[in-house]
């Protein structure tokens, strides 16, 4: 429900193929955010780390 919400009761093909896009690109999107929020955490814990030697 979060990425293309709730799918068509009796959708037509290209109803059904434009949600199932929708559903991928959704998909993909939230594994690049959730790679990204990794990646910038250690980022900050790296940088905090070395602020503090200094």
């Amino acid at each position: 429900m979060i990425k293309a919400g709730i799918p068509y009761q009796d959708p037509t093909p290209e109803m059904q193929l434009q949600y199932s896009v929708n559903m991928e690109v959704g998909s993909v999107l939230t594994k690049l955010g959730l790679c990204m929020t990794i990646v910038g955490s250690i980022i900050r814990i790296i940088v905090g780390r070395f602020n503090k030697r200094t």
